[in-house]
């Protein structure tokens, strides 16, 4: 038999009621009581922190990209001239609560 974890909550008269579901088998059982400690850290995510831990999920790429032989990086003010007329017809928060769906 797995073992269950059943979530409670110890009031100050420090009683638990736990109702077994019906596929745990009769018996000699052990309860464990863990007390579940809220995090304290709130302090905010670094950038380097958050680099950190998307490089330990493997979800950050560390590969240097290089120009195509032959291309011509531009400068701020062509990037600012080729994206000043660029309207979007609508936020880009409303998008992306349009394309998940209802919550």
């Amino acid at each position: 038999m797995n073992s269950i974890t059943i979530p409670i909550i110890i009031d100050e008269h420090r009683r638990v009621v736990i109702d077994i579901p019906d596929d745990v088998p009769l018996g000699a059982a052990e309860i464990t009581i863990t007390p579940v400690v809220p995090p304290t850290d709130k302090a905010p995510l670094t950038w380097e922190a958050a680099r950190a831990k998307l490089l330990a999920g493997g979800a950050l790429s560390i590969h240097q990209y290089e120009l195509p032989e032959g291309a011509v990086r531009l400068t701020d003010e062509e990037i600012q001239e080729l994206t000043k007329d660029v309207i979007l017809p609508k936020s880009l928060d409303e998008m992306i609560d349009e394309d998940r769906g209802p919550r």
